[in-house]
């Protein structure tokens, strides 16, 4: 194409000539060769850039009782790829292995309170931290105590000579 030349509008059919040479991943000089019409190949991967890729998705249906044991038949027992049970099932990409993540980790689902599950050991870690933060959070009294080094409110200078952290 030379600079200057007015572009043709794409017809129907070329477009549909286009998306089913490149879904069938025909390289691009084949295509060149072999287009209906004379274009070029900016022309041709340009539109194929502007053609809308549309990707089909099976819309979501609730799984019956016969679809589970199915699933669980061809999963667990005769190991089939997650692929291939999805088209077996008749189940868009990954709706399989979702189910089969909802029936074997149901314990995902549910959340448990830490208050119901606490020991007494792990409160008293739990007040340690407490603390430790609130002294972390402490400042000094005055700008002459943090020049020279004073403890903080709450500490002793001797914690710092027998090795007890702040």
């Amino acid at each position: 194409m030379t600079m200057g030349a007015e572009e043709r509008p794409w017809t129907r059919a070329e477009d549909i000539e286009l998306k089913k040479a490149r879904t069938a991943h025909v390289p691009w000089d084949v295509i060149v060769a072999t287009f209906p019409t004379a274009r070029t190949l900016l022309e041709l991967k340009r539109r194929c850039e502007e053609l809308p890729r549309t990707r089909k998705a099976k819309p979501q249906k609730k799984w019956s009782a016969t679809e589970t044991e199915k699933l669980l038949q061809l999963r667990d027992v005769e190991r089939k790829p997650w692929p291939q049970i999805d088209a077996a099932l008749g189940r868009g990409a990954g709706q399989a292995y979702s189910k089969y993540r909802e029936i074997k980790q149901p314990a995902a689902r549910v959340r448990v309170s830490t208050s119901d599950r606490r020991s007494p050991a792990t409160d008293r870690v739990l007040e340690a931290i407490a603390k430790r933060d609130q002294r972390s959070m402490l400042t000094h009294a005055s700008i002459t105590a943090a020049v020279f080094g004073d403890p903080l409110p709450g500490q002793s200078a001797l914690d710092k000579r027998i090795g007890i952290a702040p």
